[in-house]
């Protein structure tokens, strides 16, 4: 396994309201099977069907298609034979932690969804997290300022941006949301920001699209490398 900060930190972005062959080919991966849900284990496809709205069960079913045809493409294994466990719970130990590869094991890795969008970020020898929500007025976030900014914190660029970078550095860590964004207090450093709760750990925004808001976090971040699809 490469040590921290080995190579890049790859990020796919895709829309997934097309159909997978049209989403893997923008995305330079392979297709494989056409229809999503013969790449899905029983708990995904259970997932995507107890979601009422078919649109969005379709968007769970194309985005979590997506994980699996970037983590097939990175291990050169099958996507349906990609498999995966939860890691520790840093705060209690439980198996609650961040999603982690089972058989095999690999790279870390950390997914996220908003609207028709998915993100997938890869990384080797190091935890990553990444978030990418879909854009809205600040009218509409400004009642979750309190539950957002921590005291005394400054807003750089608007709420959501403030949002994805806290998102991604909680998946980050491992905690996720059972830590308050309110309590992590992010200062800008060198293109990126840090705090000082979570030491060696960087935050930088993804550029992607001007309809997303994006983060990535890791410890040591280095270069992160990223492929949003469609491109135009």
């Amino acid at each position: 396994m490469r040590e921290a900060g080995r190579g890049p930190t790859r990020v796919w972005i895709a829309c997934v309201d097309d159909e997978l062959p049209a989403i893997a080919a923008g995305l330079g991966l392979p297709h494989g099977d056409s229809r999503q849900g013969a790449l899905l284990d029983p708990d995904e496809r259970a997932r995507a069907s107890s979601f009422v709205d078919p649109l969005v069960s379709a968007r769970f079913s194309r985005a979590h298609a997506v994980l699996r045809l970037v983590l097939g493409s990175v291990l050169a294994v099958e996507p349906a034979l990609v498999s995966f466990r939860r890691g520790a719970c840093p705060a209690c130990g439980g198996p609650h932690g961040r999603p982690q590869l089972a058989h095999p094991p690999g790279p870390e890795f950390s997914l996220s969804r908003t609207g028709a969008w998915v993100a997938v970020a890869v990384r080797e020898g190091a935890a990553v997290g990444v978030d990418i929500e879909v854009r809205r007025s600040d009218a509409a976030l400004a009642p979750l300022e309190r539950d957002i900014l921590a005291a005394g914190e400054a807003v750089t660029g608007d709420i959501l941006d403030v949002w994805v970078r806290k998102e991604a550095l909680l998946k980050a860590t491992g905690l996720g949301l059972s830590r308050e964004m309110s309590t992590v207090h992010l200062l800008p450093r060198a293109g990126g920001w840090l705090e000082a709760g979570t030491p060696g750990m960087v935050v930088r925004d993804l550029v992607a699209g001007p309809t997303l808001g994006g983060a990535i976090a890791g410890p040591a971040l280095g270069e992160v490398e990223v492929l949003v699809w469609p491109t135009g």
